[in-house]
This record gives C-alpha cells, sequence and structure tokens, in this order.
C-alpha cells in the first residue's frame, strides 16, 4: 500500500499535473473562456465620454454640499443631472457588455451621488436653522461664541425633530 502523504516520485508529479490530453485539447471539463466583445472606437468614445460626465456631476454634487446653504441647493442639480447621466451610462456599459466591476462601480458612484441629493435637498425642511447657524458662525469671533451657536443649532435640531420621535 502506497503512503498517501508521502512526496511524489517525479513520473507521478507529471502525471497529475498535466491537464491536457494526448492531442494537446483541454479536457472536457474546462471550457474555454467566453470571448469578451471589443468596442468599436466610436462605442468606446461615447462610453468613456459619458463615463467622464457621470464622475464631474458627481464630483459637482460633492463639492457643491460644501457651499454656503442658498447655493448649496445646486446640489441637488447636480445629483439629478448625475443620477440621469449614471443610469444611461449603465445603460450604455450593460448594452456593450463591459465588466462587471465597471458596472458595479458606476451603480455605487450613482447610489451615493443619489444619497447625497437627498440628504441636501432635506436640509430645506430645516432651513431656517441652518441659515441661523450659518449667521452665528460667520459672526462667531471667540471660540466661547462659536460653541453658543454648536448649543444652539443642537437644541433647535431637538425642538425640530423631537416633535417627530416616539414618546
Amino acid at each position: 500500500m502506497k503512503n498517501p502523504f508521502s512526496a511524489p516520485t517525479g513520473n507521478e508529479n507529471h502525471e497529475k499535473n498535466s491537464t491536457k490530453g494526448e492531442d494537446n485539447q483541454p479536457p472536457p471539463s474546462q471550457k474555454p473562456a467566453p470571448e469578451v466583445p471589443q468596442l468599436t472606437p466610436e462605442q468606446h468614445r461615447t462610453l468613456s465620454s459619458s463615463m467622464y460626465l457621470t464622475a464631474t456631476l458627481m464630483f459637482a454634487t460633492l463639492i457643491s454640499t460644501m457651499l454656503p446653504l442658498p447655493l448649496r441647493m445646486a446640489a441637488v442639480g447636480f445629483a439629478v443631472w448625475g443620477v440621469f447621466a449614471g443610469v444611461r451610462t449603465v445603460r450604455l456599459a450593460t448594452r456593450w457588455k463591459v465588466s462587471t466591476f465597471q458596472r458595479f462601480a458606476l451603480l455605487l458612484g450613482v447610489g451615493l451621488t443619489m444619497f447625497l441629493g437627498i440628504s441636501v435637498a432635506l436640509t430645506v425642511t430645516r432651513w431656517d436653522i441652518e441659515m441661523d447657524y450659518q449667521e452665528c458662525h460667520r459672526q462667531a469671533l471667540t471660540v466661547q461664541a462659536e460653541n453658543s451657536c454648536e448649543t444652539e443649532y443642537r437644541d433647535a435640531l431637538t425642538e425640530l425633530y423631537g416633535r417627530f420621535s416616539a414618546p
């Protein structure tokens, strides 16, 4: 009886590692990888420009959320435009059978852009509180004044959202 844990001899090792048959064809259990269709130059150009537009709009959404409040609402417009451009790009990528990773990355970016746009749009519900907070911070000269602004902001949010929370 042969020990299954012993090191193989040179001849046995060659026989075990040989995956091709006599005629150098792959064994029937291994199917050749499916061919990925190549994009035409026009398709590549269209998809690239659509991806660049989508990425630019995602970046514009992110940057515009850092602006003061009246200008911050531009993020909603950029987000809506970015979501539509992203969905169009995903549809093109799916139609032209682009890699799954690229489609996943696009969908992730579109989802994050949608989330960011919705969160900025919801600041309308607390417009007065946000404007007061911005004005307070603009006029605050000391750390104590900034802390006072933070406390007032927190109290206003608690008062606003305290009404909506369960008792």
